[in-house]
């Protein structure tokens, strides 16, 4: 098993962030599982006791987290570290304050599936090792020569290096069971919980705190600037910013129905009038079809009045011609003839002349029926 250690100190890498920023940087999981690791690593046997229980918690919820002889190790290994270091040098504690953590060496919960020969063997050394305890305690020389001679053998780098070996293991699998989560995961977990949002959006980085985070971690060297072009987005926000007072949504140019949506402008006396339903059936057709329309529309309604205006126009001459006349002349019926011949030619070409414009709506609209134009007395314009 290959142990990664931390050969580097914090007084020879210079530019180190101060250590009481950590926990604002790290789960306090992780931070946690650090400490522990470096308690081991640099022999603070004074802090044995917290990680044996720390070890023993999480062992007794997860017992197949390490196997049975590695957590009776290390479990075991931990406490029995302790109790010896009270019991060295020349003033030993006593045995009222060894007492406490002697009742804390015993052999972890077994499971079915830890073999029994283990589990015989892990009781047999608790067992010794209390005994052990107790005869370096009442014999000072049997103390002296033990921790002269056997101590270094049985309890030295050897069983030191066991302990941090299994320190990692531990750790380790930890990690595997307790995965540092990423920020949409926690945020998907947020989403449950309003009032615990409320509380981590109130519990940022102090100003200072986060300035000197900041600082650090740019002055490492380990973060470059990102190509915005990577990001698949323009700048429509500075574009929504940018609007003044009054804009309006943009019109659809290309829509038929916005052009069609607006009644034509007035084409003088002989415009037809407008029918609703047209209007309708219109708003499908596409904008060249629609400027073709009113462009024979116009032309059909010039046409329509030269015609009407020069019936008129014959009418009032007749009259004239009558009423200049004396009262016993003959009247020359030959002149209202012509003039009727001619109303009749033009009422002729303007039925051929509708009945064509019919036909052609009818092949524009696919067959649909298009209203006829209603004729108008041209008196009701004179």
């Amino acid at each position: 098993m290959e142990i990664k250690r931390g050969t580097e100190s914090g007084s020879n890498r210079g530019n180190d962030l101060p250590i009481h920023y950590l926990r604002l940087l790290a789960p306090p999981l992780r931070l946690l599982s650090a400490a522990v690791w470096q308690v081991v690593q640099q022999g603070l046997v004074d802090h044995y006791g917290m990680l044996e229980e720390f070890v023993t918690t999480v062992t007794e919820l997860v017992p197949e987290l390490m196997s049975y002889s590695q957590r009776a190790q290390l479990i075991l290994g931990l406490r029995a570290r302790l109790v010896l270091e009270m019991c060295r040098g020349e003033h030993p504690a006593d045995m009222q304050t060894i007492q406490p953590h002697l009742d804390r060496i015993k052999a972890p919960v077994s499971t079915a599936k830890d073999h029994h020969v283990t589990i015989n063997q892990v009781e047999e050394s608790e067992v010794n090792f209390v005994e052990l305890v107790h005869s370096l305690l009442e014999d000072p020389s049997e103390r002296k020569y033990f921790f002269q001679e056997i101590f270094p053998v049985y309890f030295g780098s050897k069983y030191d290096a066991a302990l941090e070996m299994l320190v990692w293991e531990f750790i380790s699998r930890l990690d595997e069971l307790l995965p540092v989560p990423d920020f949409t995961q926690l945020a998907a977990l947020l989403g449950d919980a309003p009032s615990f949002l409320d509380d981590c959006l109130r519990s940022y980085f102090p100003p200072d705190d986060m300035k000197t985070v900041l600082e650090h971690h740019r002055n490492l060297g380990h973060f470059e600037e990102k190509d915005p072009s990577l990001l698949p987005m323009d700048d429509c926000i500075l574009s929504s910013l940018s609007l003044p007072p009054g804009s309006k949504p943009p019109i659809n140019s290309c829509s038929p129905a916005l052009k069609d949506s607006s009644p034509p402008a007035h084409e003088g006396p002989f415009s037809p009038p407008i029918d609703s339903s047209g209007l309708e059936r219109s708003s499908r057709r596409s904008s060249d079809t629609s400027r073709q329309r009113i462009r024979e529309t116009r032309e059909s309604g010039s046409w329509q009045q030269q015609v009407r205006g020069r019936n008129t126009s014959q009418e009032r001459k007749v009259q004239n011609s009558i009423s200049t006349r004396p009262c016993d002349e003959t009247i020359d019926l030959t002149t209202s003839n012509e003039i009727a011949d001619t109303d009749s030619e033009a009422s002729e070409s303007n039925q051929s002349l509708r009945a064509a414009q019919v036909l052609r709506k009818r092949k524009r609209s696919g067959g649909v029926e298009v209203p006829a134009k209603q004729p108008v007395e041209a008196s009701a314009f004179l």
